[in-house]
């Protein structure tokens, strides 16, 4: 059992109440582990004070941040990070930004980060994936609170449930029946119903608890309580949520999330299992067929390489140059990276550009230089 508090990644056996068997070495120089997930050996987690997502294998090691923030929208007063999720499949990590209102994928490392639900979402929150059936479910809590599905991809979108009262803290899957739970924070009740909706079903309704978070693992629900025996993780039989047992007591209030880390949930395959169903980038399933994406430029007609566009526009923002699309602005990935360096770029003022040979020129009036590089930030240099 893996869960996070404020501060901290910890692990407690799912055989045994001993308190104090730990089976995880401590993962702490965490600020806010709002959301947690795994992959092979490593720990992912994210931390929506930073707005960063950083993985550590089990042992202690390869500790790297694979996702950063570099905007400052610090007037929105909503966290950066709500939830992430794995798919262990297409080895891709998603995450929501309840912050932009927007959900991103990107590979394991943090490579070809690509924008994949852009618009037409508040607040998105809690995020759970079913890699096998290509299907990604959300929560929403913004004016109008909801969870919705959509393929990996973002295709086929649909609302399953609008919610008229209550707030949604945390969903999980369970992919053997096909099934939605979540916790409800405001309700303090535990829900489930089918991947297409219907079924809708209260499994806990105890007003004076308050569960936080959850997961289902062979056919049994594990979830966190922040007020319960002083912050408490528990355990039922999804057949019966009221005959639950207490493994974890005294945990305090600042519990956030809880997964299964299991190999034995890595089920399943899907087109994108092998060589990146042949794409060049990002490989995302939906439910159907493979689909290639670029996290910048286009998908070439052979639908797997990516391509340059031939018209954009660039601009400067101080210590960095951006790229915006001129034509689509629901398109939020850029078509280029940004172009930034600690050493060489202070304070971009001019710009000009040689398209013939895709290098960009612009003036540095704090460093007194005229700088060149390329559209994709290779070959940057004083001339």
């Amino acid at each position: 059992l893996l869960y996070s508090i404020n501060w901290e990644v910890k692990g407690y056996p799912i055989e045994g109440t001993d308190n104090k068997t730990e089976v995880l070495g401590p993962i702490s120089r965490v600020s806010m582990a709002t959301s947690i997930d795994f992959h092979g050996d490593f720990i992912y987690w994210a931390d929506s004070d930073h707005g960063t997502i950083t993985r550590i294998r089990r042992d202690g090691t390869g500790r790297q941040a694979v996702v950063e923030h570099f905007e400052a929208i610090e007037n929105v007063p909503t966290d950066w990070l709500a939830g992430l999720a794995v798919d262990w499949i297409g080895e891709n990590l998603y995450w929501s930004d309840p912050k932009l209102n927007v959900i991103e994928v990107s590979r394991l490392n943090g490579s070809s980060r690509y924008v994949v639900i852009p618009n037409g979402i508040q607040s998105p929150h809690s995020i759970a994936l079913d890699p096998f059936r290509g299907y990604m479910f959300w929560s929403e809590t913004g004016k109008e609170p909801r969870i919705s599905r959509a393929g990996l991809d973002g295709s086929n979108r649909m609302i399953l449930l609008n919610f008229t009262s209550g707030k949604v803290s945390d969903i999980a899957l369970d992919y053997l029946f096909n099934m939605v739970y979540w916790t409800d924070i405001d309700l303090n009740t535990i829900e489930r119903m089918n991947y297409d909706g219907s079924g809708r079903e209260v499994l806990l309704n105890h007003s004076l608890d308050n569960p936080f978070s959850l997961t289902h693992y062979n056919g049994k629900v594990y979830w966190m309580d922040i007020t319960h025996e002083k912050g408490s993780i528990k355990v039922a039989p999804d057949t019966n949520l009221s005959d639950f047992t207490i493994i974890l007591k005294n945990a305090g209030d600042s519990l956030k999330d809880i997964t299964v880390f299991s190999q034995q949930r890595e089920l399943g395959t899907n087109p994108c299992a092998k060589n990146n169903g042949g794409c060049q980038e990002l490989c995302l399933f939906n439910g159907k067929q493979p689909v290639c994406a670029c996290a910048h430029g286009l998908v070439d007609k052979d639908g797997k390489s990516c391509k340059d566009y031939d018209t954009f526009l660039m601009y400067s923002r101080v210590v960095r140059i951006d790229s915006i699309n001129i034509y689509d602005k629901s398109n939020l990935n850029s078509p280029f990276p940004f172009i930034q360096s600690k050493e060489l770029m202070k304070n971009a003022i001019g710009i000009t550009f040689d398209y013939k040979h895709s290098t960009l020129f612009y003036s540095d009036i704090q460093r007194g230089a005229i700088n060149s590089v390329s559209f994709n930030g290779s070959n940057h240099k004083i001339i």
